[in-house]
């Protein structure tokens, strides 16, 4: 009988201590794997926080980028403004000029025709009492040697007068010259 109650009482010593053993490895276990888990919950916080911090500095590079872009967009539109307004006031100033010197051209080419019918209408006058006094003369018997003194002064007047036209008009000529290439430059700059 004593043999049999030791071996039973052998059988519980083991079977206790197996269960024992047993439940001692799965608390091992579960706190483990709760270690586990609490790791990776703080590698996602980790990550988490680390991607927002990237996507706040990105945040932050784009609005420099556009802020650079804007105050770049508005400085080249100011001075574009600054080139346009320059361009069309010489554009006017040279056309003002060149309608300046056209008109004055005209004013010229008038004056100039007028001078031209009036010395051509003394010439005419003048050569008319030419002939008339050689019909005196010529019937007084008496040869007119020397043409008369006022027919000398005018030609010599028209010879003047045609020269000082002719360097007026070259000089006007120069001037338009002058503006419509001004004009043309301007015409570039704005385009």
């Amino acid at each position: 009988m004593d043999c049999k109650e030791s071996n039973v009482s052998g059988v519980v010593v083991v079977v206790v201590v197996l269960v024992v053993v047993v439940l001692v490895v799965v608390v091992v276990v579960l706190l483990l794997g709760l270690l586990l888990i609490l790791l990776w919950l703080l590698l996602l916080v980790v990550s988490v926080v680390v991607l927002l911090r990237l996507l706040v500095s990105l945040s932050l590079l784009l609005l420099l980028l556009n802020s650079i872009n804007s105050n770049n967009n508005h400085k080249q539109s100011n001075n574009s403004n600054k080139k346009t307004t320059v361009s069309t006031a010489t554009a006017s100033t040279a056309i003002k000029k060149n309608n300046n010197n056209s008109n004055n051209n005209n004013k010229y080419q008038q004056q100039q025709q007028q001078q031209q019918q009036q010395q051509q209408q003394q010439q005419q006058k003048q050569q008319q009492h030419k002939i008339r006094t050689h019909k005196t003369k010529g019937f007084l018997g008496i040869k007119l040697m020397n043409p008369a003194p006022n027919l000398l002064f005018s030609s010599a007047a028209y010879n003047h007068n045609n020269n000082h036209n002719n360097n007026n008009t070259n000089n006007n000529t120069n001037n338009n010259n002058n503006t419509n290439n001004s004009i043309t430059a301007v015409a570039t700059t704005i385009t």
